[in-house]
């Protein structure tokens, strides 16, 4: 496949990719808020603790908080 970002710059490229991502959420049907898929708020901390325990989350360049995890799935709630 052709590379979609060629010529691009920094910023249209992440927003092809944004929208890339959301397509193939769309279509994978992932794309559901947490409260469908059952989780609820008083789930966050225990989730949290666990996404930050988790091996891909210590390669990750920014470190958050259990508490700035938890506001990304009140978000996503």
């Amino acid at each position: 496949a052709p590379d979609r970002a060629a010529g691009l710059d920094d910023a249209a490229a992440s927003a092809l990719a944004v929208k890339l991502v959301e397509e193939l959420s769309a279509d994978i049907g992932t794309n559901k808020p947490l409260s469908e898929l059952g989780v609820k708020e008083e789930d966050f901390v225990l989730m949290a603790t666990n996404s930050l325990e988790e091996g891909s989350m210590r390669n990750n360049p920014l470190h958050p908080s259990v508490d700035e995890v938890c506001e990304i799935y009140r978000a996503a709630l």
